[in-house]
């Protein structure tokens, strides 16, 4: 089995760890490759390739990524018969070209092979992720980009300096902030005027070690301190350059002989990390005052001044291998960063970089004399450890539990960013029992120990997760311990009720689960990121995400009855709201799901106004019925697009007006500056084709397309003008596999698919949907300051139908609510939950026994199991352009 390399892609920001998680199942441009943007389809780039047997030598590289020998050759100052030494970092030549949008094609196989599948002499096409410089860079002067693969212990600004470049520079190729974290085994794009040249990624490596392993520590003079403190005061955080101990070798004087007996020490140290500087004892002394009291923090830290920044500088003694080995291979902006070591008279010193506003505990129970620590910032440091354990749960090599977590060993920098510091109890639970571990020696914090931990010794990454909520409870309450019991009670009175009681109380559930005393219980680091990521987004974006809809039946979450004073029959409602809730349907709609998806609540109509609704996060303008177009003296339309468009505009002014008199509302209506932070949602267009059928012919509703697009067109212009900004647009669903069409217009089989569905409708609706994608390109061109995001709901919805047994369906066409049995149960004089008389009988059409087995609910809508499974397909985000997890100003959760 061979893997043929071929490079076909362009650039996309850098999308961290999607790119290694060789399980998943998501196929978005950004994982799959980076998006063809650049200023030309095709163009000269560079790969960074370690050698590695067999491929090793200039002839098998070549080979392997389908690259020029000759040129690889040239660029690497070699012969083209040259072997490499093993982890030699090559320079690659590549073209870079465009296949449609990304690298998705120029593959042989079929499909997905699962690892039993290969067979010896299988030709495997892996397509490489490279890039083209876009016009602004171009205009910048960038010539070049080449694709560098991060390995252990890098950072941007080192590889910035490998190759002379800016970091501010390369940070914008990929999307990146300074406090952006890079994983190892993915692509960072290297903006490049020149080519790049063999010398900068053949530096001379230091010579290897006279030492493999630690020898033992020499035992600490009588009243040397063992404690494990650290703790810092105020002042600027410092990033210590890394350079390795060969490299700072300097002729001593008067302590020479000293410090002989343990320059051996500081050799067998650099064979742990050779990354980290080195430093003699001379240098710590000079860096503290000679270790002057006024230097003196707490514990055995001390603080240093390092080429005039500060360090903090923490005497160890015992064996200090296990966590220099972990530091020295963590790279992450929440984990503390060890930036340098050494030795003296049994003591190790251990240089880590110097976080200014010391550890959380005192902000949080001294209550010194300073500025109170407000929501977000205790939101953010939340999240923040959440960050660093995740990846230390799952990024590193290999994943550890940390097993000491509290406010003491969480410190803060001067943005108030948390940093996980002391990882003298940290071990790998992996190698013997799988994530699960076990311990006699039973060492902690009292308080932060799991039950299963203190009652059985068992260490797993549920530890910290237990260790976490206790922090967390801390966080909110400013206290060490308490029952839980008044939200008001709980929360720190220094917030002064400065906070959202809804966000609370989501928080304290998730302190709940993660103090559940079963570990199997807990949720995992990642769920619990991903959370506090929504509701740290959420509350920095204001205070909550707000939406407003605008759509038809398909998000109708009560509009018309509100409207119009029409009533809905029983059994609609029957599965989740017990009643009919105003929602052509057996349960919840998509638009519920995706409210539910970002931790809100249902939308309220904007009609109704009965027991005083809150639209503190949005408002719904959708009717059933409504069109894109207004509505004619042929047509029936009661609430069309333009007057959805209107009563926004409407509830807009009034909002403005009532926060202009009064502040007594506010918990009920958005704020001024929510409206455009908001996110506007539609699903609206499907009647304008459907009922267009009636009188139309084909030809005539095609061409009648362009007039619709261009109503909706204005309509987003009027709101773009209002200050909205993001734009979420569904395109409309496979018209032509509803009962309703399929019974008035697909009598004749010669009308049908081969899924049993009306033909010209769903070439009506591939039109439609087809010239809408190219609309939201425009609006993205047109809007650059706005994120436009079209959704394919089309591909989804007929997705499940023609494969509705693989997700638990049985009936992909036959409505569950209706009169007439199989194969539609639907009659068109009759709507669910009715009793009418028809040929002289009365009949009433009823629900099915089990709707979760069927697509479709009337008719014309879909029921609550299928509309949780395209709400689903939604939340991959795969079925929209551009991914709306790269654009949403809020994080969306798979809880389907």
């Amino acid at each position: 089995m061979s893997p043929v390399f071929h490079v076909i892609v362009a650039q996309q920001p850098y999308i961290g760890r999607a790119t290694t998680v060789c399980d998943s199942r998501d196929n978005s441009t950004s994982v799959l490759g980076y998006t063809c943007n650049g200023l030309r389809r095709s163009c000269q780039a560079y790969l960074t390739f370690r050698a590695q047997p067999p491929y090793d030598s200039v002839a098998s590289i070549s080979t392997l990524l389908a690259a020029n020998s000759s040129q690889l050759a040239q660029l690497n100052s070699v012969p083209e018969n040259a072997v490499f030494d093993t982890n030699r970092m090559v320079l690659v030549p590549v073209t870079c070209s465009c296949s449609g949008f990304v690298n998705l094609s120029n593959s042989p196989g079929r499909g997905r092979y699962s690892n039993e599948e290969f067979v010896c002499g299988t030709r495997i096409t892996v397509p490489l992720r490279c890039a083209c410089p876009t016009k602004n860079q171009s205009d910048d002067g960038v010539n070049y980009l080449l694709s560098y693969l991060i390995t252990w212990n890098q950072f941007v600004s080192g590889i910035s300096a490998l190759f002379g470049v800016d970091t501010g520079r390369t940070l914008a190729a990929n999307g990146l902030s300074e406090t952006s974290i890079v994983y190892p085994f993915t692509t960072l794009l290297v903006p490049l005027q020149d080519p790049p040249t063999s010398s900068q990624v053949t530096a001379p490596q230091p010579p290897p070690p006279p030492f493999a392993t630690l020898p033992p520590s020499v035992p600490p003079r009588s009243g040397g301190s063992s404690k494990t403190w650290i703790y810092v005061v105020k002042a600027e955080p410092v990033v210590v350059s890394s350079q390795s101990f060969e490299s700072i070798e300097k002729p001593l004087k008067k302590e020479a002989d000293e410090d002989s007996y343990s320059q051996d020490f500081l050799e067998s140290i650099s064979s742990i990390a050779q990354s980290l500087k080195v430093y003699t004892f001379q240098e710590l002394k000079t860096a503290t005052q000679d270790f002057s009291p006024s230097c003196w923090i707490k514990g055995s830290v001390y603080r240093g001044t390092i080429n005039g920044d500060f360090a903090a500088i923490k005497r160890m003694n015992g064996d200090v291998s296990k966590e220099i080995n972990l530091l020295n291979k963590i790279n992450h902006f929440n984990l503390i960063r060890l930036s340098g070591v050494s030795f003296n008279e049994g003591n190790w010193y251990l240089v880590y970089e110097y976080a200014s506003n010391g550890p959380l505990s005192e902000w949080i129970h001294e209550k010194r004399d300073q500025p109170i620590m407000d929501w977000k910032k205790r939101l953010q440091i939340a999240l923040d450890v959440a960050s660093g354990l995740n990846y230390l749960h799952r990024y590193t090599s290999s994943p550890h539990v940390h097993k000491d977590l509290n406010s003491s060993n969480v410190l803060l920098d001067q943005d108030f960013r948390a940093k996980i510091a002391n990882f003298g109890l940290a071990r790998s639970v992996e190698g013997q029992e799988g994530p699960f571990a076990l311990t006699r020696h039973i060492v902690g914090t009292k308080g932060y120990m799991a039950p299963e931990y203190l009652e059985n010794g068992i260490v797993s990454p549920m530890l910290d997760v237990y260790a976490f909520g206790v922090l967390m409870l801390e966080i909110l309450t400013g206290k060490t311990s308490l029952p839980f019991e008044n939200l008001r009670n709980l929360m720190d009175p220094s917030l002064q009720g400065k906070y959202s009681p809804d966000l609370a109380l989501v928080l304290f559930r998730l302190i709940a689960s993660c103090l559940k005393k079963d570990p199997s219980d807990r949720p995992n680091m990642d769920d619990i990121f991903q959370s506090l990521s929504r509701i740290s987004t959420s509350t920095l974006s204001g205070e909550w995400a707000i939406i407003f809809n605008f759509g038809d039946s398909n998000s109708d979450t009560g509009g018309l009855v509100s409207g119009l004073g029409e009533a809905l029959d029983p059994p609609n409602g029957q599965i989740y709201f017990q009643k009919p809730s105003g929602r052509f349907c057996d349960g919840r709609l998509i638009i519920d799901f995706l409210m539910d998806a970002m931790d809100l609540p249902f939308l309220n109509p904007y009609l109704d106004s009965i027991a005083a609704p809150s639209f503190r996060r949005g408002c719904n303008f959708a009717a059933a019925g409504s069109t894109i177009l207004p509505a004619t003296a042929s047509s029936v339309s009661p609430f069309s697009f333009g007057i959805q468009v209107a009563q926004f505009f409407r509830f807009k002014a009034k909002v403005e007006d009532i926060l202009a008199k009064t502040r007594k509302y506010d918990k009920y209506i958005p704020a001024q500056d929510y409206f455009q932070k908001a996110l506007y949602m539609f699903d609206i267009g499907q009647n304008d084709l459907a009922g267009a059928f009636y009188s139309k012919t084909l030809d005539q509703i095609l061409a009648s397309i362009p007039t619709i697009l261009l109503e909706f067109e204005h309509g987003i212009e009027s709101l773009y003008d209002q200050g909205a900004r993001i734009f979420w647009i569904h395109n409309t669903g496979p018209l032509g596999c509803l009962p309703q069409n399929i019974a008035k217009f697909g009598t004749d089989p010669s009308k049908l698919d081969e899924l049993g569905c009306v033909s010209s409708h769903n070439q009506a609706s591939r039109l439609v949907n087809l010239q809408l994608r190219a609309l939201c390109k425009k609006f993205q061109g047109q809007y650059p300051d706005a994120n436009v995001t079209h959704v394919d709901i089309f591909t989804i919805k007929s997705n499940l139908i023609a494969n509705y047994s693989r997700y638990g369906f049985e009936q992909p066409l036959m409505a569950c609510c209706g009169y007439g049995g199989p194969p539609l149960n639907y009659d068109s004089r009759i709507s669910c939950g009715q009793t009418k008389v028809l040929n002289g009988s009365s009949v009433t059409a009823k629900g099915c026994n089990d709707s979760t087995e069927y697509v479709n609910w009337d008719g014309i809508h879909y029921t609550e199991a299928a509309n949780q499974y395209v709400a689903s397909q939604v939340l991959t985000g795969k079925y929209s352009d551009p991914p709306f997890a790269d654009k949403m100003p809020f994080l969306l959760k798979l809880k389907f």
